[in-house]
């Protein structure tokens, strides 16, 4: 593949990215806010894998990791499109959600030079667990006041 392909295509990728979030009626700003925290905790991440146990550290980890980063920008698309599919003006919804995931982020960067600055390692608050949890539970929700689908809960693992 040639530079001039390579260079189209990321292209027509960003100008779909835009069009989706002129569709969406997204932040664009926000969501740049985001993804650049992405990149800097990925970043201080690297950093921090190679302070404190360099032996385990792998191009193979850090590129799972840059594809589940890349993964989560997707959340707020996906929320949006249900909004809109449904009919709804939740536009708060969508920036509540790039903001969480912000907030995430600025504290994992945080945490992230802080143990590489320190060399002790701090506890990580799974806010995407809590955020995963808050979005199936409002989409029940959703499901549930639109519909007549009752969903059964999950029943805890042991």
């Amino acid at each position: 593949m040639s530079k001039e392909t390579i260079t189209g295509i990321i292209s027509e990728l960003k100008y779909l990215l835009y069009a989706m979030f002129i569709y969406l009626d997204i932040d664009i700003d926000a969501f740049k806010i985001l993804f650049w925290f992405m990149l800097i905790d990925t970043i201080a991440g690297t950093l921090k894998a190679l302070k404190m146990n360099y032996k385990e550290f792998s191009f193979k980890k850090l590129l799972w990791g840059l594809i589940s980063k890349m993964g989560i920008l997707i959340i707020p698309l996906i929320v949006a499109l249900l909004f809109k599919a449904i009919g709804k003006d939740m536009l708060f919804g969508v920036e509540l959600v790039v903001k969480i995931l912000t907030v995430s982020e600025f504290i994992s960067v945080i945490s992230n030079i802080y143990t590489v600055k320190t060399g002790i390692a701090v506890k990580d608050i799974d806010i995407f667990t809590m955020l995963f949890k808050f979005l199936r539970q409002s989409s029940i929700g959703l499901l549930t006041k639109y519909t007549t689908i009752k969903i059964k809960e999950d029943e805890p693992k042991v």
